[in-house]
């Protein structure tokens, strides 16, 4: 049991290393050199627990939307009565999306992640996730094929979007260009009318200017 514990910490003293050391450095440039330094460990430990820095940095970015997901229903339903799932997808992105236009270490850290290519794999079975969730609560009727071919698509475009929006690829596209092509994509995929999309764009950006999003500690915000 003692084992088991010391291995838990050590795990979770190895990822509050790399969560400062990404905020602070950049997933390119922390090295397991650093993280071995700042979190009194061997590179061996850190492949024990955590299996890679890649590994380590996903795990990073998963909890940081998870943040994001779980405060934005919590403001939902503490200031509307209810959390409208599409409306939270949309304002989510929107939070993120702009957190990753405004704060340099989040960009930075974002933009590490996309050019190591890291997304497709790890992503595509949370965004089947995220098209399930949606079928199941609309009552859409999505195959498994569906679901699956959505969240690959999405995740190969999307990634590939923002990748080239943070790089200046486009000459005119702006973070809420980027945001709207991305939803539009997302519920295209699900059938939804662009009418109605259009629609529920409104009123997710009407909730979010009401919002204020701080940043409390690296990939941790509060909304007020």
């Amino acid at each position: 049991m003692a084992t088991y514990k010391n291995g838990i910490l050590t795990k979770k003293t190895i990822t509050e290393t790399c969560r400062t050391l990404f905020y602070e450095k950049g997933y390119a440039d922390t090295t397991y050199q650093d993280i071995c330094k700042k979190a009194t460990v061997n590179p061996r430990t850190i492949t024990r627990h955590c299996d890679s820095k890649k590994n380590i940095g996903i795990e990073i970015y998963s909890d940081f939307l998870i943040d994001i997901k779980e405060k934005t229903k919590k403001y939902l339903i503490d200031t509307c009565g209810e959390y409208n799932l599409r409306i939270g997808t949309i304002i989510e992105r929107i939070i993120f999306l702009d957190l990753i236009e405004t704060n340099e270490s989040y960009r930075r850290f974002y933009y590490d992640l996309c050019v190591d290519g890291l997304f497709l794999d790890s992503f595509a079975d949370k965004l089947n996730y995220f098209f399930k969730l949606h079928s199941d609560e609309y009552n859409l009727g999505l195959s498994q094929t569906d679901i699956e071919l959505f969240g690959v698509a999405t995740t190969s475009i999307s990634f590939g979007v923002h990748k080239k929006w943070l790089e200046n690829f486009f000459d005119n596209l702006s973070k809420d260009g980027c945001l709207n092509f991305e939803i539009k994509l997302m519920f295209s995929f699900m059938h939804i009318p662009e009418v109605t999309v259009d629609d529920l764009l409104e009123k997710s950006y009407v909730l979010y200017r009401k919002m204020k999003i701080l940043t409390i500690e690296p990939f941790m915000i509060s909304i007020q």
